[in-house]
């Protein structure tokens, strides 16, 4: 049943003062207002079951409008400042409007989405998810643009952990110096050099036994390099072949792509296809030549590759991979996006 308890203003003398206004006798109940409930603008309603206030502050057309001071209650507001911290956000919030944070402000479970949001403290997750601007509105959203000094960091430290930057159709530009000091890369060696190799159409695989890497993607006992994630990888290679004879007439340096497991290449990238006798050196050392060449090959997660260099023809005759140097013979490559 609807209440209606709607008198003129009471008023009573003031110690040495005039008539002084006396506030609306508070209403106290086992429910909670209802708009048909009716009585004097500034009417507080306690709400004995669950412990809420309300406060009636307008009746328009004959309805009221009570206004909850529950906590952790629900409302919308055109701005909103907190200036006080830590504060504790649970369960799903929505940020619509123009809401200033000074504190340090902790969501405590479900999802967050911030949409005009200013953050001058610090915000952290301890659950669900943190979403700024997932409406399908244009916005520009400006993380760390002010013009003080900062340091900006997006995503976790976490060895497993992954953050994603999407551009759509646009470009993602970075002003300044884009450092990457975890980008896979590594660069292998062959010292000493080796010798009986080739000569027969045979190619061993070269294990590089100097290499130095960012990262363990780079395997010295099978010669392999894994792709640890997946994307576009500058792959290079130099062979230096010593110990050539007349015969060998045909020679090329061949990088294989493998597949997580098997022993089949699903890619083979043939580089500096020739006559190594015809293109020796004819200097100090005319029994030599190198095969050298490079190519940015896609390699999915788990993928492997590496090089052989074949010389054909030698019959009887075989030739060595040169380590004299660490220039003569190796082998290199580095994740580029």
């Amino acid at each position: 049943m609807a209440t209606s308890i709607i008198g003129t203003q009471q008023r009573a003398y003031g110690i040495g003062q005039g008539l002084q206004p006396i506030p609306p006798f508070t209403i106290v109940a086992q429910r909670a207002p209802t708009t048909s409930d009716r009585a004097n603008i500034g009417t507080f309603w306690i709400y004995t079951v669950s412990n809420d206030c309300y406060v009636l502050t307008s009746i328009n057309n004959g309805i009221s409008n009570w206004v909850s001071f529950n906590q952790g209650g629900t409302g919308q507001f055109s701005s909103l400042v907190i200036t006080t911290g830590p504060n504790t956000i649970a369960g799903l919030t929505t940020f619509n409007g123009n809401v200033v944070f000074n504190g340090n402000i902790t969501q405590a479970a479900g999802v967050t989405s911030l949409l005009q949001t200013l953050i001058t403290g610090s915000l952290s997750q301890d659950g669900g998810a943190t979403l700024l601007n997932t409406d399908a509105i244009a916005q520009t959203i400006n993380i760390g643009t002010g013009a003080a000094d900062k340091t900006v960091t997006l995503g976790s430290t976490n060895t497993t952990s992954t953050t994603t930057i999407n551009s759509g159709s646009g470009n993602i530009t970075m002003n300044g110096t884009v450092l990457a000091p975890s980008q896979p890369s590594f660069n292998a060696f062959l010292q000493p050099g080796v010798i009986n190799q080739t000569g027969n159409s045979g190619s061993p695989d070269i294990l590089f036994n100097n290499v130095s890497q960012v990262g363990t993607a780079y395997n010295a006992a099978t010669g392999e390099f894994t792709a640890p994630v997946t994307g576009r990888y500058l792959i290079g290679a130099r062979v230096t072949v010593n110990n050539l004879s007349a015969p060998m007439s045909n020679g090329y340096l061949q990088i294989d792509k493998y597949p997580p497991v098997g022993a089949v290449p699903n890619v083979s990238e043939v580089c500096g296809l020739c006559n190594p006798v015809a293109c020796m050196t004819a200097t100090t050392s005319p029994d030599r030549y190198t095969f050298q060449g490079q190519t940015v090959l896609g390699m999915a997660v788990g993928e492997r590759i590496k090089i052989h260099c074949v010389v054909k023809d030698g019959g009887a005759n075989t030739a060595g991979y040169s380590g004299a140097g660490e220039r003569e013979t190796l082998f290199y490559g580095q994740l580029l996006s």
